[in-house]
């Protein structure tokens, strides 16, 4: 058996994190590192345990493992500036910082006066109001003060920074018994448990806004408990010399749970939470409310597995046979709807959703259009106008009854799967090994015990094939039309001309065909036998073809996500009256403002009971919020794999080999948005893309763009009620403050609502989202659809160097360099990330993968001292026994992504639906990826007392230290790489997709380890002491960069006042050293 102890000190030999050190803390220019220490600790013990009984000895091992951490963390959120708190927004003109007092009077802050603001048309505030008093109240009574400038602009929002404690414990226990009965047969079992329990950063309270919290004092509200178990049982028999068969029997039960505190509202009397910034982790309230973070849910999961395997050893050849048969039955329940509605109502301000029109009368005069969406939103925060308030209403029962307000959803679904295989090894000739096999694997549907599953369908209740539908919606706005069916929603009973078992359909065509071949030549002499060598090489190549696992996350999750079983309603384009206005509905003039207009903001109340199927917005349904739904063909995505290799011995203890390695993968997992606009609708010969463009490149030039013919046949020509008084349709577009705006900044889909919203739209409704007959608002407000649409491949060479015992030296080395390439797509636990264009995703989306690194390089050393191996006395007691191990690891930088998340506003540049997050922009979640207009010349290095003059476009200056910045900048001109991208134009470029258009920082890291073993008794017991250093030079990588276009104070800044991380310094652990004693007898 065993006994050991690891124990790590912060304090102890570690270093503090970059961040740290560079954030002033009280009198002192940096803050301390955070003492904390953690203790992992066990044993084990095994061996025979009866005497000889049924034919054979019995054997039992059982081992513990506690691991307590007391841990804390440094955190930073983003607060309020004395200013903002007072109703004065500043704005980045050019890299001069101008201030605007919306307020009806002056206001004093810290000394200084601001007098009231004037905007294009008068007064910011139409309503003659200012600062909203509930935002005051909360800002000021839960909102602690700034003390860093990590966060943030430095001039609207600053950080708070604190610490919060996050401790950790966790208990893992593992026994086995194995008994032989006899010579051929032996059983085996075993039995495991862990317990996790861990507070995380998922919520945090830094007002002493919830009970039992202070202000100023961070307090973690989300609890992450995990306790998985697992049994399993096996007898293995020799059935013959020649024939054995293994049979294996497993349960595996995953039980976790996320808790959090939810979304309770902030003061007293508010109807519903207030989310000041929209889905944001880092919302400018006392604790986060967003979806993403908070929302509550658990699993609890019984996997059960039979697995038979039997082997054939028949002359030359080793056959295989065999097959599993698994059930997994899986409880789950969930408060949300996967997007970013859950069951607490929830009031949205400054999401910037399409409800409320920001025209130029309430915007200053000259306001540059890279600043239009960063006023908007802080207008929208300090008025306190709710951009969409939001709640989910879930249902049970034959009717969908209504259940009462907070009831979470639940599912109970069994999962079948089936495998067989056949492989045969063939040892044609000593010198010549071919493997070959085929396998089939079936892996069924869920099935719901009470059929609690929703599917979208059409009018007749039939399911809607998501790549037919897009294919149909393209084709037919070619010829001019439009293509927007009634969509509704219906639990699996009542889905017409389907399966009323499955969500899906089942996938039959899961075959994997192996082939694989060894060949060990044998060249003596000549050119060949140098290269080959005589035995000394091995070439090896393979094919195969494997199919994927879906997830939990698609095959138990989202089935209940549809309408019906929740029902997520949003009400879009809220008036002060009370009245959903839907897109583009509602200005600062007649919007709802919290407090002002009441404490509870309206949200359309759901009926009692809900027909089947449910079509959101008819027959006084209310219309849907954000919804995720399943494609009827759905299904495993296939990998077919490629690899050569030639292995070459140089030595009888080194080898090198050099390979390839190549995947092709089809029908991945991704996600589309049918609330898309079909942006190639042509009319009059142009399509709507083309006319964007012409328009677009017209009007931010500052000039008048020429008549589109897509625009006139729209809009109903000159003498239409939109268009009348004006030369076209087209001026009258570039002439409307609010289309102006969404042309300048790309927002195309807010363009294609507020066209479709003029009085003289000849369309008709186009989108799901459009405003039905009668009503102001659509069918729902996105349809996120998660189908297998997606693509990848990765191709790459590699080397391999393997040197054993050389002198007590082992070393191994690997460089690879591949590209990863692909439609962006994410993994299966994903939601809200859809793609670009979902009517040609591989066109829009094909690029780098988030794992698309070129060039990564490994190293491990290992030294056992070997000169005192055999010896006795006490030299060898003190000489011998020592090891030197050492691992280091560099890679390339990942794809980095320029993105403009303000001017795209969730990724709008293809007409993308406003629910989506849209690409995956590096660490810019929810954007579409700028464009590279000229050659580029930033690099991908870190920069040193940058300190940037104003320019411009003012790329940079917040790195500055009169900033307070610290001079560290990925570029050393940001404003020239600044003005080498562009927001990505519709009708102009064809693709805005992938990871990044250029390559993050590089990446090295080296950990060490140091150990000495010391015998304590004779030759039965063992001692081992040893130290571990993570990061042993404490080498800082630093984050990439926040590359936002509508942030260029921002651009390329590296260091702890990088907003696009919390904290935003440093991306690796600083040196931490682990101490380890081990007994072992």
């Amino acid at each position: 058996g065993t006994g050991y102890w690891y124990y790590h000190s912060s304090n102890f030999g570690g270093a503090n994190t970059w961040d740290d050190n560079h954030t002033p803390s009280g009198n002192l220019d940096h803050t301390p590192i955070p003492i904390s220490h953690d203790n992992r600790y066990g044993f084990t013990v095994g061996g025979p345990m009866l005497p000889p009984l049924l034919g054979g000895k019995t054997y039992f091992f059982f081992g513990y493992e506690g691991f307590n951490f007391p841990s804390s963390q440094i955190i930073t959120r983003q607060v309020p500036t004395d200013t903002l708190r007072a109703g004065v927004i500043q704005i980045n003109q050019g890299g001069t910082w101008q201030a605007y007092n919306l307020n009806p009077f002056a206001v004093t802050v810290n000394g200084t006066t601001y007098q009231p603001a004037q905007c294009a048309g008068g007064p910011c505030d139409p309503r003659g109001i200012g600062i909203n008093p509930l935002i005051q109240q909360l800002w000021t009574k839960y909102m602690p003060e700034p003390n860093s400038l990590n966060a943030g602009d430095a001039h609207n929002i600053e950080g708070f920074q604190g610490q919060v404690s996050l401790p950790t414990t966790s208990k893992f226990l593992v026994g086995r018994v194995d008994h032989d009965f006899g010579e051929k047969w032996r059983f085996m079992s075993s039995y495991r448990y862990y317990a996790l329990n861990q507070l995380t950063t998922n919520q945090i309270d830094i007002g002493g806004a919830l009970p039992g919290d202070k202000l100023g004092v961070p307090a973690a509200r989300a609890p992450r408990p995990q306790k998985p178990e697992f049994l399993v049982g096996g007898l293995t028999t020799t059935i013959n010399p020649t024939l054995t068969n293994d049979f294996r029997f497993s349960d595996t039960k995953i039980w976790w749970q996320w808790a959090s505190s939810a979304a309770p509202p902030q003061l007293a009397g508010l109807g519903g939470a207030l989310e000041i910034g929209g889905e944001s982790a880092n919302a400018l309230i006392p604790f986060n409310v967003n979806n993403q973070n908070t929302r509550q849910r658990f699993w609890d999961g019984h996997d059960y597995l039979f697995k038979d395997d039997l082997t054939k050893i028949k002359g030359n050849h080793v056959i295989s046979f065999g097959g599993s048969f698994q059930r997994n039955f899986d409880y789950h329940l969930r408060n949300d709807n996967g997007q970013g509605i859950n069951t607490s109502p929830v009031y949205q301000i400054g999401n910037q959703v399409a409800g409320t029109s920001y025209t130029s009368a309430t915007q200053p005069a000259g306001l540059p259009s890279s600043q239009v969406n960063n006023w908007n939103k802080f207008y929208s925060y300090v008025l306190g106008i709710v951009d969409q308030p939001q709640q989910l209403f879930t249902r049970s029962g034959s009717q969908l009854s209504l259940n009462p307000v907070g009831t979470p959803m639940f599912d109970q679904s069994s999962i079948k799967s089936y495998n067989l295989y056949v492989t045969d090894s063939w040892h044609l000739r000593p010198s010549l090994t071919v493997t070959y096999g085929l396998g089939y694997q079936v892996e069924l549907p869920p099935v719901e015990q009470s059929g609690k599953q929703v599917e979208l369908v059409d009018q007749s209740g039939k399911p809607i094939n998501f790549s037919n539908y897009f294919n149909t919606k393209a084709a037919m706005a070619l010829q001019g039309q439009v293509y927007n069916p009634i969509i509704g929603f219906a639990t699996i009973g009542n889905v017409s001309g389907a399966s009323h078992t499955y969500p899906f359909n089942p996938y039959y065509g899961g075959l994997s065909p192996r082939v694989a071949v060894a060949w060990n030549p044998s060249f003596t002499d000549g050119i060949l036998g140098k290269v080959f060598g005589d035995g000394k090489t091995v070439i090896r190549g393979g094919y195969g073809q494997v199919y994927s696992r879906l997830n939990g996350v698609g095959l138990v999750l989202l089935p209940l996500l549809g309408v019906g079983l929740g029902q997520p309603v949003a009400c879009v384009g809220a008036d002060k009256s009370g009245v959903c206005q839907g897109t583009a509905g509602v200005t600062p003039a007649t919007a709802f403002r919290i407090g002002v207009d009441g404490l509870t903001a309206p949200i359309p109340p759901p009926s009692t009971t809900l027909p089947q199927p449910v079509f959101p917005g008819l027959n006084g349904t209310p219309s849907a919020g954000a919804v995720s739904v399943l494609d009827p063909n759905f299904r495993p995505a296939a990998t077919y794999n490629f690899n050569f290799s030639i292995q070459r011995e140089i030595t009888r203890k080194v080898l090198f080999e050099v390979g390839y390695i190549g995947r092709i993968i089809t029908h991945e997992f991704q996600q589309r948005d049918l609330n898309a606009i079909p942006t190639m609708l042509t009319l009059n010969g142009q399509s709507f893309a083309n006319a964007f463009a012409q328009t677009y490149f017209a009007v931010s030039a500052g000039n008048t763009p020429a008549p589109q013919p897509w625009f006139e046949s729209a809009l109903g020509g000159t003498g239409s009620a939109f268009c009348k008084g004006y030369s076209s349709c087209t001026a009258a577009v570039a002439a409307n403050p609010s289309m102006n705006s969404y042309i300048s900044n790309t927002q195309v889909f807010r363009l294609w609502s507020a066209l479709s919203n003029a009085p003289s739209w000849t369309l008709g409704r186009t989108i799901p989202s459009s405003a039905l007959p009668g009503a102001s608002g659509g069918q729902a407000v996105g349809i996120n659809a998660d189908d297998s649409s997606g693509s990848a491949n990765y191709n790459a060479l590699y080397t391999t160097f393997t040197m054993r015992d050389f002198k007590g030296i082992t070393t191994s080395s690997n460089f690879t360099w591949g590209r990863a390439l692909g439609t962006g797509s994410e993994s299966q636990a994903t939601s809200g990330y859809t793609t670009l264009n979902p009517y040609n995703v591989r066109q829009s989306m094909y690029g780098p993968q988030f794992y698309d690194y070129k060039f990564i390089y490994s190293q491990s050393f290992l030294y056992q001292e070997p000169f005192f191996k055999n010896s006795k006395g006490i030299l060898s007691y003190a000489l011998g026994g020592w090891r030197f191990g050492a691992i280091f690891t560099a890679r390339s930088g990942a794809p980095l992504a320029v993105a403009n998340i303000s001017g795209d506003s969730f990724g709008e540049a293809f007409g993308e639906g406003q629910n989506s997050g849209v690409v995956n922009a590096g660490n810019l979640f929810g954007a579409d990826a700028a464009v590279l207009d000229t050659k580029y010349t930033g690099g991908n290095s870190a920069h040193y007392n940058v300190n940037v003059a104003n320019s411009a476009s003012g790329a940079g200056t917040n790195g500055n230290t009169s900033n307070g910045g610290n001079s560290i900048n990925m570029f050393a001109n940001p404003a020239q790489v600044y003005g080498e991208f562009r927001n990505c134009i519709l009708g102009y470029d064809t693709s805005c997709g992938g990871n990044g258009q250029i390559r993050g920082l590089p990446q090295w890291n080296m950990d060490a380890n140091i150990a000495k073993d010391f015998r304590i008794f004779r030759e039965r017991a063992f001692m081992t002491l040893s130290i571990q250093v993570t990061n042993l030079f404490n080498h800082v990588v630093l984050n990439d960069p926040y590359l936002d276009l509508s942030d260029p104070a921002d651009f390329g800044v590296l260091g702890s006042n990088n907003p696009g991380y919390s904290p935003g310094g440093q991306l690796n652990n600083p040196r931490q050293i682990t101490f380890n004693l081990r007994v072992r007898f």
